[in-house]
């Protein structure tokens, strides 16, 4: 199977007919209410179809959000699609860059600008997946060799 194929997201009839799925399946629920779920200690009429909507509205609400979500990468790929030697320029200046920061800068500063420039211009994330991403790894970096190995790391511009 071609890479395009196996990485297209839903068209956007498909992302329209999984949210009159998920409409259909709302109204199922809803009707299924209007009966007793349960009598005299025993299952009731409404029960076992409010079960079967609750689990179709979660199916098509999950495969509505995945679909949504895939039309988005997909847009964001499109848009952000550099070409390979720059992207490839972008990881030989960071991955040079990094190291003579890391004595000055420090552990946490270097890494964390590093990483960030590394995850928005080299892989096209956003400012802020890439901030978070970045943030997140530097905190469990710095958690994992300080902390739990006791490996000194420079601290640079912040305070020891």
């Amino acid at each position: 199977m071609p890479r395009e194929a196996a990485m297209a997201a839903p068209g956007r009839w498909e992302t329209a007919s999984l949210g009159l799925v998920l409409g259909f399946a709302l109204a199922a629920l809803a009707l299924s209410l209007r009966y007793p779920l349960w009598e005299y200690f025993q299952p009731g009429p409404g029960l076992f179809p409010a079960i079967t909507a609750v689990m179709a509205v979660g199916c098509a609400a999950g495969a509505l959000v995945a679909a949504v979500i895939a039309r988005r990468q997909q847009a964001a790929m499109a848009a952000a699609e550099a070409p390979v030697w720059r992207r490839l320029l972008v990881y030989i200046a960071i991955v040079l860059a990094w190291p003579l920061a890391f004595a000055d800068a420090g552990f946490a500063v270097s890494s964390l600008v590093g990483l960030t420039l590394l995850l928005r211009a080299g892989e096209g994330m956003g400012w802020a997946a890439s901030l978070g991403l970045a943030g997140v790894t530097v905190a469990l970096g710095w958690l994992l060799f300080e902390k739990l190995l006791g490996v000194p790391l420079p601290h640079g511009l912040l305070p020891a």
